[in-house]
């Protein structure tokens, strides 16, 4: 029964993903700085469905399920906020299934580096490089590594990224 919510503080990134019964992982999500994480099950009261995993050093504030509730009881605009929230994570969920079901591997690659890349950048950097490897892209965009590494190569001959020991630059 989870008893903590979490928020990222003030650095870091962690994926949260669902794996099949041969470790195969399937990323649901990146969460960044100013984050929240864990909250659909506080509020269902259950147990985490997903796996949360840092992907770079990250710092996590946890919230107590009591506090939580406190705040989401007395707070009108923090209770809409994970209203909309929640919305919000519902129409991306379907939009993604949506995505996997019919682009083809080239644009699956190429949005999970732009997904990436959004969790990276912020309003003081419009620095699009950050270090991703292959097999989170491949957890990201329900591709194959090898299907990964093709369409990486592809997009680096074209001349739309630039690959070095893992850093990706658009």
């Amino acid at each position: 029964r989870p008893r903590l919510g979490l928020s990222i503080d003030s650095t870091g990134k962690i994926k949260i993903f669902k794996s099949n019964e041969w470790g195969k992982e399937f990323i649901i999500n990146i969460h960044k700085e100013g984050d929240f994480l864990g909250y659909i099950a506080l509020i269902e009261n259950s147990k985490h469905k997903e796996s949360a995993m840092a992907i770079e050093n990250a710092e996590v504030a946890l919230i107590p399920r009591q506090d939580f509730f406190q705040i989401l009881y007395s707070n009108q605009e923090v209770a809409m906020k994970f209203v909309k929230l929640m919305s919000s994570n519902f129409a991306e969920a379907e939009e993604k299934l949506l995505k996997l079901a019919y682009d083809s591997a080239r644009k699956r690659v190429a949005e999970a580096i732009i997904f990436v890349s959004k969790k990276y950048q912020n309003d003081d950097n419009n620095n699009l490089s950050f270090t991703l490897h292959r097999e989170n892209i491949s957890a990201l965009s329900g591709i194959s590594p090898e299907s990964v590494s093709r369409n990486l190569s592809d997009l680096k001959q074209e001349g739309l990224i630039e690959t070095s020991n893992g850093i990706i630059k658009i």
